[in-house]
């Protein structure tokens, strides 16, 4: 019998210890203080699915999911055109770009700055009355200074826009990739049969993208449903209250306040798994519909 050779388990044996310590563990330690009540400080008391069911009943967790979807929904939306249609324009062999790199590396620059450092920028440059933005439309005009948080809706695509700024650049690489493994000799037949621009993106670039798009939504999904950076730091920014920080606090903000500024961890920990859920049971169902309409995406 061949005797194993167990000295290459060493090589992998740090991942595991990692994974362990720092992801499986505080996952099920988190579930477990899900079932009871902890601030913190004392020891854990089991109270079963109390949480749960304050949760599912609690008008402020649906408040913050409503947020998170009101913020995401335009984000996803307006990175996914754009991404596509970059993606699209530099992978264009009849348009021959020129330094593609360069372009690409400026789109993705925004996704390597922290989102905290992002939000205090965009703090600076949309204060109503020291503000970049209105400096640069209104000068010194007294009293002609626009007050860009002062409305919920208006506050949330604001979120949205810089969400898409920080994010359109990994998905139009993703997507290029996913453009440039298409073969070649589709899009050299479209053209000899004198397929249009248009044709030739709908009926070949966007069918056969439809795998990546896949990825692309469910990995924003998954990151929309935990935003918390942006919008805790401009909720707690000058001048923002009432109506427009209600309109902020999106379910992983909910759940550090619980957590962190009402010690209530054991809640806190019950609105993490619900978050969980939340997100598997959106992907699911994009999936089976992406999969009714465009055929498996495997």
């Amino acid at each position: 019998m061949k005797k194993r050779n167990y000295k290459n388990l060493l090589f992998v044996l740090p991942f595991f210890v990692f994974f362990l310590a720092f992801h499986l563990y505080p996952m099920l330690y988190t579930l477990f203080l899900s079932f009871t009540k902890y601030d913190g400080f004392k020891d854990p008391v089991l109270i079963g699915f109390k949480n749960y069911k304050d949760l599912i009943v609690n008008k402020y967790f649906w408040n913050s999911f409503i947020n998170t979807w009101k913020i995401w929904l335009p984000n996803i939306g307006l990175q996914l055109i754009i991404a596509l249609f970059t993606a699209n324009w530099l992978t264009n062999a009849r348009l021959k770009i020129k330094n593609i790199g360069f372009f690409r590396a400026v789109f993705y620059f925004p996704n390597l700055v922290t989102a905290a450092s992002i939000a205090v920028l965009f703090i600076v440059i949309l204060d109503w009355q020291h503000g970049a933005l209105n400096q640069i439309l209104f000068k010194q005009e007294t009293g002609k200074y626009i007050y860009w948080m002062v409305n919920p809706a208006r506050t949330q695509f604001i979120i949205s826009l810089i969400q898409t700024w920080m994010w359109f650049g990994v998905s139009m690489i993703i997507l290029m990739a996913g453009i440039q493994s298409i073969p070649s000799t589709y899009y050299e037949a479209a053209v000899i049969d004198g397929a249009t621009e248009g044709q030739i993106f709908f009926k070949i670039t966007l069918p056969l993208l439809m795998p990546v798009l896949t990825y692309v939504v469910i990995t924003s999904l998954i990151g929309g449903m935990q935003i918390f950076d942006i919008p805790f730091v401009v909720s707690i920014g000058p001048g923002v209250v009432g109506e427009v920080e209600k309109a902020l606090s999106t379910m992983v903000v909910y759940l550090y306040n619980t957590g962190f500024r009402y010690n209530r961890m054991g809640y806190a920990s019950s609105i993490s798994y619900m978050l969980f859920i939340i997100t598997v049971c959106f992907s699911v169902i994009y999936l089976r519909i992406t999969k009714t309409s465009f055929g498996s995406v495997e």
